[in-house]
């Protein structure tokens, strides 16, 4: 989880974004196909949403970050050709499916009443998955 942790700690951020929040998963397959560690950052800024994933888009570009499988405009998938069997997303707080952010109502509360917009990056790494950047887990 070293590597996850460190990607997302290395981001760049939008003008005005703070990491508020960290933590992280491991999900274990028997096999060890289909494992995989990650972290997961909450964020918070002052700007409307949409300008927050321009923003996250330009400056992953920059960084080496690719897009793909852009099925999703409002909450896009990275990889990176330095990182194999690692992907980063960007959602949306409100369209988190899984409750893997582990965070609670009152700490969720205070940041919703200082920051207009919440999202949340996921930094995952398949580490026994033989997954290049581009393919599909």
């Amino acid at each position: 989880m070293a590597l996850t942790t460190e990607i997302l700690q290395g981001l760049p951020l939008p003008d005005g974004a703070t990491l508020l929040y960290s933590n992280e998963f491991e999900r274990l397959a028997k096999t060890g196909i289909g494992t995989h560690f990650g972290v997961r950052g909450l964020y918070g800024c002052n700007a409307d949403y949409a300008w927050v994933v321009e923003q996250h888009r330009e400056l992953l570009r920059s960084t080496g970050w690719i897009e793909y499988a852009p099925i999703d405009t409002d909450n896009p998938l990275f990889c990176n050709f330095d990182h194999e069997g690692v992907r980063l997303s960007l959602v949306r707080l409100g369209d988190l499916e899984d409750g893997t952010l582990s965070i609670t109502d009152s700490l969720l509360s205070e940041y919703e009443a200082t920051h207009r917009t919440l999202y949340v990056v996921t930094v995952v790494h398949f580490p026994f998955d033989d997954i290049g950047c581009g393919q599909t887990p």
